[in-house]
Formats: C-alpha cells, structure tokens, sequence
C-alpha cells in the first residue's frame, strides 16, 4: 500500500494502512477475539456433559466432536492471521477455508441425523435431505473462492484484499437446509398428537406443551437453534448486500457464524441425548421392578 508520507514508525503494522482501514481492522480483530474467548467459554461450561457423550461412541458423537475441534480450530486461526505475523497468508487461508468447509459438513451432519431419525421409515426423504447436505456442504466451496487475501506492505501481518458477493448464496443454501430440516421435523412430530381428539389449543402445540418430553425437546430444541442461526444468517446478508458496509466487517460474520451455528448444533444434541438417557434410565428401572405378593395381616 502506497504512502505519500513516510512511515513515521515502521513497527506498528497499522500505520501502513489508511486511518479508517486501520480502524475497521481493529475492529475486526476484536471481534475474532470476542468470538475465540466465547468459543473456549463454552466448551469448559459443556465439558461435563461432553465427558458422558465420550463414553457412548457413535457416529453422531463422533460428529459432534468433529463440529468441536474444527470449530474451535477454525476461529483459533482466523484470529492468528489476524493478530501475527504470517509467512504466507494465502497458504493459510487455504487452511482456514478447508477447516470451515469440514466444521460446516460435520454441523449440518448433526441435524440430518436428526432427520433421518424421525424418518426413520421413509428413504425419499432421507434422500432428500442427504442431497440438501450435499449441497451444503457443496456450497462452501464459494467462500475461499471469493476471497483473496495479501499481506499489510512487508510486515507479514494478512488482510482480506478482496471479496466477491457470490459467497452469499452459501448462506441461501445454509438457510434451505435448516428451515427445511425444521419445518420436516416439526410436521413429524405434530402427527404424533391428535389434535382433534385432545382438542389442545394451538398456543399449546405451537410452544411444544403438547409433545411427549423426547418430541418436546426436539422440537424446542429446533426453534431455539433456528431462530439464532436465521437471525446470523439475515445479517450476513445483509452485510453483504449493502455497499456501505466496510468488506472486513462483512468477513468478520463469518467468524460469528462459526460460533453460532456450532454452538447452537451442539447444545441441542447434548440436551437431546440427556433427555434420551433419562428416558432410558426410566424405562429400564420400570422394567425391573418387582412386586412381591403382600399378606394382609391377621386381623
């Protein structure tokens, strides 16, 4: 980057950027900074219930800790190009992009489980949500391709160079999914309540009061996760629709995002199969009980 004044302290990686870039990031950083020490807060809170998770191998547990580490991993680097020194910036956010691809598969794949659970008994539509993860998975490929990075003059510190606004159809695609995987999910479970014959008031089924405990939290679960990651994914669009928005602002979503889609993802399974194994535990303790014939006493 050009300068019509000399450096005045060649140092401070800042000063070879204009004042309003320099600020936006700072910005930035902070930001990814924020969204690192939320990240690492979160994984300590859930650390006790991810002990019981480890102990109950499956391929959704193994989903699920792959969602952790790539997540976590994805928002340590992100943060590092933006705070050190890198030899080469483009290298790294190859790196960057690939472990954002594998965290967005491993996420999505949580919930497709969850689809296929309920729909257990119908192949078309595990199909077709098996194609919709495809896609998902598929379109993240569009946002390291529109996103070339270089370094701040010779001080070995990365910035975002230039963006392309075709890596917003990734959260179009983002959104199909989950608003699918919901709506799918939620139809499933309202059939298993007879409506007409409880006669249950919609203000009752809508909040999920209606359920048995297990729909119950798969439903609300669903909700709360929907509501978060929609609301993250309008103001990525928006971001990215909006010309006056400054492009590093509009990277630093992607970061959020990260945080928020893994997060939400992966509280609701662990509440899930917290209330799976109660409802286990339940049935197995009924299922021993034994009775023994009592004598009345002699009158």
């Amino acid at each position: 980057m050009s300068h019509l004044l000399p450096i005045v302290n060649p140092n401070v990686y800042l000063n070879y950027m204009e004042p309003d870039l320099a600020y936006q990031y700072e910005v930035s950083r902070n930001i990814c900074l924020v969204v690192l020490g939320a990240i690492l807060w979160d994984m300590l809170k859930s650390l006790p219930d991810e002990i019981q998770l480890f102990q109950r191998p499956s391929i959704t547990v193994f989903a699920y800790f792959a969602t952790r580490v790539l997540s976590v991993t994805y928002i340590v680097l992100d943060t590092l190009i933006r705070v050190h020194p890198i030899n080469n910036c483009s290298a790294l956010g190859h790196v960057i992009a690939t472990i954002g691809l594998l965290s967005v598969g491993s996420t999505y794949f949580l919930f497709l489980r969850r689809v296929h659970a309920v729909y257990w008994n119908s192949k078309t539509v595990r199909h077709i949500f098996t194609a919709l993860w495809i896609s998902c998975v598929g379109s993240t490929v569009l946002i390291p391709l529109s996103i070339v990075r270089g370094s701040i003059a010779n001080t070995g510190y990365c910035i975002t160079t230039e963006g392309k606004i075709y890596a917003i159809a990734a959260s179009v695609v983002y959104v199909v999914f989950e608003l699918s995987s919901y709506l799918a999910i939620s139809l499933r479970l309202y059939n298993t309540v007879d409506i007409s014959t409880n006669k249950l008031p919609w203000c009752t089924i809508l909040s999920g009061r209606g359920l048995p405990i297990v729909s119950k939290v798969f439903f609300r679960n669903g909700q709360q996760y929907y509501l978060a990651v929609t609301a993250t994914h309008f103001l990525a669009f928006i971001s990215a629709v909006i010309p006056s928005i400054p492009f590093l602002y509009k990277e630093t979503f992607s970061t959020i995002s990260i945080l928020v889609v893994t997060t939400m993802a992966c509280r609701a399974f662990r509440k899930l199969r917290q209330v799976s194994w109660h409802e286990a535990r339940l049935q197995e303790t009924f299922s021993t009980l034994r009775f023994s014939d009592a004598t009345p006493p002699a009158l």
